[in-house]
């Protein structure tokens, strides 16, 4: 039985409550708007409309506008139309005083109501204690409306700050939020703000459709791209319907400024748009960013997700802390949190969790949920087009390395080849490969490519002992962090490296050629030496990960003494299962880590260890005999990983005068600190395993 995972209650309460703020925003300023407009102003211009609990509208009195046409220089064309919201206490009062301060130099014309300063808006008192702390700049000028060619049919608060614009229509700005020196603002059409259709994989011929809601995580992405569950699809196509709003949605706090077009945007507070070119059907969470030149439309931004420097985005979601930028190109795709994206272009994708794309590049058509990858520059993975119609995908598996100048034709299938590199200048035919940590190299020789089965492991661990601290450490998207957070070393993975080992074990030649000679090589080349390296470490990756459980096993149980312990871990591996091999022939998705059930994984670990090294004596003797074994075999990683990175050292300060003064030395290397004390720690944990059942440390002879 797996169980998704769930949020913190702080999380859920803080999705939860953008969900509302959209909802209650929406409703609240078409209740009001249509209030507003909805009665004759010549028949009410003396009549108080309530709004909510002890908040009214009303007209202008008669000195209110004079006071506006002679002393603050304003125009309307029917100033009956404009009205004030403010207390109920307050609406009999001349508010000539205030507004002598607060307007100027401002064309009027349709309903625009004007909320006084000092108006608290219920549903805004929960964002201005959040957001209070964190002033705009430009909140030191003087509060109200000054400036604006044409306001038309708006709501705007007068604590907020709207200054030098064209034309505002259509717009609500709320208390503390900034409207400054931009061209044309408006809401064309009623917008359906926090629900996004888009379509990925195929451009043409079909596509994988996705309806994605504003607060999705990968989880619920995922679950439509796979069609695990057409629930989600078919609830976030119908949840959302009434959410529609015909007007912009600037929220307390917000910031919208020197941008010529902007048509149907809602900005939760502290988010911005600065100097972008067009902006259009636009929602941006807090501290989420457009700007610099850059422009969107049908775009979703979670918190601190960034549009930046002349970059063009359409019909996308960009997930928490994940930023396109500068010079990039998006559309028709989910960027997962923490990606990012610079100088390239994707589209018809999905990008998951912590990818990068740093430089100029080309995604089309990439299903990539785990994400976790690299794409360098020059790399086309593209190649969708059959000369029919660019209905072609790929399927990139979690933590691929697209190198420099790759050409990738379509359809091909990595999905069970993580954390593998296509090396530089690679071209690759349509197929699909299944060797985990493999490096994929053009043969140079014999033409085509070849493939080294598990060169990253015992080639490369470096790059592994990295990841795993990056992916740690890293990760900024805090309403991501609870399922982003998965280990390298897993069951879905070990049980890939399993069907890999035992595809390369069941041949015998000296040169193999494609699938027909070894399943799960695609159409490369492979030597005998690269099969038997791949055998040798796939083993050791199956057995350090077997090991690991055995360890968390007996830590939990050694407090039972050494008797008790026999009869455990007997009873424990009497009932372990004989080792199965998944056949990963059939074409179907991997399972998603946050699908993995964590009791399978210790049976997966039980049925290793019990095939590989079966019980020739007493459970106990032959527990920690496998522990001393688990500790050499860390100890062995981390030396492989310092040999790795020690061996660039060596050759860079052949080639390159000054190398070491440049470069941090492999000795020094934070990463390989790290590795080094955890391989320390598991041979304390085994020593003392062993001091206490009363056992010497025996040299180990597995």
């Amino acid at each position: 039985m797996t169980s998704v995972p769930e949020p913190s209650a702080n999380i859920q309460r803080d999705l939860d409550e953008c969900v509302r703020s959209r909802r209650q925003h929406i409703e609240w300023t078409n209740r009001v708007f249509k209030l507003a407009s909805s009665t004759a102003p010549s028949s009410t211009r003396h009549e108080l409309i309530l709004v909510e609990n002890r908040l009214c509208l009303r007209p202008l009195l008669q000195s209110e506008v004079q006071v506006l046409v002679t002393v603050c220089q304003c125009k309307a064309r029917d100033w009956h139309a404009i009205r004030l919201l403010l207390s109920t206490e307050h609406a009999h009062l001349d508010a000539s005083h205030a507004l002598r301060q607060l307007v100027s130099r401002s064309n009027f014309q349709g309903s625009v109501v004007l909320v006084m300063p000092g108006v608290s808006i219920m549903l805004e008192e929960r964002e201005m204690s959040r957001s209070s702390n964190e002033s705009s700049p430009y909140l030191c000028l003087e509060p109200g409306v000054h400036n604006n060619i044409l306001v038309k049919d708006c709501i705007l608060h007068l604590d907020g700050r709207i200054y030098d614009n064209t034309l505002v229509e259509r717009t609500f700005v709320g208390s503390n939020a900034v409207l400054i020196k931009c061209g044309t603002v408006f809401c064309g059409t009623k917008r359906m703000f926090g629900s996004l259709d888009v379509s990925v994989g195929a451009e043409s011929g079909g596509g994988r459709k996705l309806a994605l809601h504003a607060e999705f995580t990968m989880i619920p992405v995922c679950e439509q791209l796979t069609q695990q569950n057409q629930k989600s699809l078919n609830d976030a196509q119908s949840d959302e319907t009434h959410l529609r709003s015909g007007m912009n949605i600037l929220c307390a706090h917000s910031l919208l400024c020197n941008t010529p077009t902007v048509d149907g945007v809602f900005l939760l507070p502290k988010s911005t748009i600065d100097s972008a070119t067009c902006v259009s059907n636009a929602v941006l969470f807090g501290a989420a960013k457009i700007h610099a030149s850059a422009s969107a439309t049908n775009v979703i931004l979670q918190w601190h997700a960034s549009i930046s420097n002349q970059s063009t985005v359409s019909d996308a979601m960009i997930m928490e802390h994940a930023h396109v930028g500068p010079h990039s190109l998006v559309t028709q795709s989910v960027l997962g949190p923490d990606v990012h994206v610079s100088a390239g272009e994707i589209h018809a994708s999905v990008v998951g969790p912590n990818t990068n794309a740093h430089h100029q590049s080309l995604l089309i058509g990439v299903l990539w949920p785990m994400g976790r990858g690299n794409v360098g520059y020059g790399a086309n993975v593209g190649s969708n087009h059959t000369g029919r119609l660019p209905d072609q995908e790929a399927v990139a598996g979690e933590g691929i390395f697209w190198g420099l100048s790759t050409a990738i034709k379509f359809p091909v299938d990595f999905s069970g080849a993580p954390y593998s590199i296509v090396a530089a200048g690679t071209q690759l035919g349509p197929q699909r490969i299944r060797m985990p940590f493999s490096l994929i190299v053009a043969d140079e020789v014999n033409g085509g490519n070849s493939i080294i089965p598990g060169w990253i492991l015992y080639s490369s661990p470096y790059t592994l002992a990295r990841s795993e601290i990056k992916y740690a450490t890293r990760r900024k998207a805090i309403h991501h962090n609870y399922y982003t957070g998965w280990k390298i070393f897993r069951r879905e993975v070990i049980e890939q490296c399993l069907w890999a080992r035992q595809s390369l074990r069941n041949v015998d030649a000296t040169v193999y050629i494609a699938d027909r000679d070894v399943p799960g090589i695609g159409t490369a080349r492979l030597t005998e030496k690269a099969r038997l390296s791949g055998i040798k470490a796939y083993d050791e990756c199956i057995c350090r990960f077997a090991l690991q459980g055995l360890l968390e096993f007996v830590e939990q149980h050694i407090e039972h003494g050494s008797r008790c312990l026999e009869s455990i871990v007997a009873k424990e591996f009497a009932s372990a299962a004989s080792l199965s091999i998944n056949d990963t022939t059939s074409v179907e998705w991997n399972t998603f880590p946050w699908q993995a059930c964590q009791s399978k994984e210790w049976r997966v670990q039980k049925s290793v260890i019990v095939n590989e090294y079966p019980n020739a004596g007493g459970w106990v003797k032959w527990t920690l005999r496998l522990l001393k074994l688990y500790a050499t075999l860390e100890k062995s990683y981390a030396a492989n990983v310092f040999e790795c990175k020690y061996r660039d050292d060596i050759r860079g300060a052949e080639i390159i005068p000054g190398y070491a003064n440049g470069h941090v030395a492999a000795q020094d290397d934070a990463v390989i600190k790290a590795t080094r004390t955890s391989a320390r720690a598991i041979e304390a944990k085994v020593a003392r395993l062993y001091e206490k059942l009363c056992f010497s440390v025996p040299e180990s002879k597995l």
